[in-house]
């Protein structure tokens, strides 16, 4: 059931995860990564893998300067 109400909220979703990042706290870049697991859990279930993970490397391309941000991301395995 979440992940029917992300597939629904995906374009906004991806918005939040942006502004979360953007805020450059620690706290809310938890917050992003668990929101780009469930965009993932939404790409694998549509069969979009590709696209997220096309995402993915264009977020990591643009926050290059935040390592915090990038280990996360690594430990999430994303």
């Amino acid at each position: 059931k979440h992940l029917d109400t992300v597939v629904s909220r995906e374009a906004e979703t991806w918005l939040q995860v942006d502004d979360l990042i953007a805020t450059k706290q620690p706290g809310r870049y938890d917050e992003a990564i668990s929101l780009l697991i469930d965009l993932r859990d939404v790409a694998n279930r549509k069969g979009k893998m590709k696209e997220f993970m096309a995402q993915v490397t264009l977020l990591r391309n643009q926050h290059e300067k935040k390592p915090s941000l990038l280990k996360r991301i690594e430990k999430a395995g994303l």
